[in-house]
């Protein structure tokens, strides 16, 4: 029993020291300021992802659509989207591969990714593409349309587009088709025929005004050619 008071003392030291240096900071008053705090950020964290109210994003007030969101998986979504992309393009094509008539349909759907089949034409099946020969000042750039029989086999086609200098579409229709310039009492257009047995003619109109500084300005064409 002489020993009990030494033990109360004791005892009461060690809950006090544990009470201010170890259990302190887990006291009732921090227990309530914690939950507070957690209950903050949840809140916080739930409006960020919902609402998206940080900065750069999207805020959603009361009564507004949620935002809809499109979403790019890499390695599955993104080459769709350049495989859309290299389909819509024009891709060019030579004269020589154009301007033939030795062309099948087939053919001219397995060069051209989009056609336009629906032409007012009674007679034959009209297939018309976007033609672009490249970049250079004599290429081509407009609507080429291919017209067939039903073999099916190539009996005309026309073109009609733009170039910055015609002088090899002029060349290379005199060495494949045997055009040559003719006079229409028209001085401002240039007029060219094909030879047997071909039948064709290229007007050629040039651009309304001439500058300097764009050279590439383009003269108009005009071109049709019937087997």
């Amino acid at each position: 029993m002489r020993y009990l008071p030494a033990l109360f003392i004791f005892g009461a030291s060690g809950v006090g020291y544990l009470w201010t240096h170890g259990l302190g900071e887990w006291s009732p008053a921090k227990w309530v300021a914690t939950e507070e705090i957690a209950a903050e950020s949840s809140a916080s964290d739930f409006e960020t992802r919902d609402g998206e109210s940080s900065a750069g994003q999207v805020s959603v007030q009361p009564g507004d659509a949620a935002p809809v969101r499109q979403r790019v998986r890499p390695g599955r979504d993104e080459p769709s989207l350049i495989a859309a992309e290299s389909t819509n393009a024009v891709h060019p094509v030579s004269l020589a591969d154009a301007l033939r008539f030795e062309i099948t349909p087939s053919q001219v759907r397995s060069q051209w990714g989009r056609i336009s089949a629906g032409l007012s034409e009674p007679r034959w099946q009209g297939m018309r593409v976007g033609l672009v020969t490249g970049t250079a000042a004599t290429d081509l750039a407009g609507s080429l349309t291919y017209f067939f029989d039903d073999a099916p086999r190539l009996r005309r086609l026309t073109f009609a587009g733009s170039t910055a200098d015609p002088h090899d579409l002029v060349l290379f229709l005199r060495q494949q088709f045997g055009f040559h310039r003719v006079r229409d009492g028209n001085a401002r257009v240039t007029v060219y025929t094909a030879g047997l047995p071909w039948r064709g003619t290229l007007r050629v109109t040039p651009p309304e005004g001439f500058d300097r500084d764009d050279p590439n300005r383009g003269f108009e064409v005009e071109l049709t050619i019937d087997r």
